[in-house]
């Protein structure tokens, strides 16, 4: 038998945490993709929904929220060490 390999398959481990590490965000994905489109249904509920959801857009915060949540880019993994840009995407720099 190979090292670190049974039967020439990869073991249940790798599987195991990629599952676990990706599921809730393709689960939080879907669940957002279903609030975005909402807004665009005829209705006077949604009438009065995306005039709420107006009024919150002048908050910076609430739009630094929704940008990260919209792009993903607010979604940090586990991470071994205590760096704050551990588990996150590398921010913008200038090369």
């Amino acid at each position: 038998m190979e090292s670190g390999r049974a039967g020439g398959r990869a073991g249940a481990g790798p599987t195991g945490l990629m599952h676990a590490e990706r599921h809730p965000v393709g689960e939080r994905l879907l669940h957002n993709t279903g609030a975005q489109v909402a807004p665009a249904r005829p209705g006077p509920q949604t009438d009065a929904l995306r005039d709420v959801f107006s009024s919150l857009m002048v908050f910076d915060e609430v739009n630094e929220y929704l940008g990260g949540v919209i792009t993903a880019l607010d979604i940090r993994y586990p991470a071994a060490g205590d760096h704050p840009l551990e588990g996150r995407r590398l921010p913008d720099a200038d090369l």
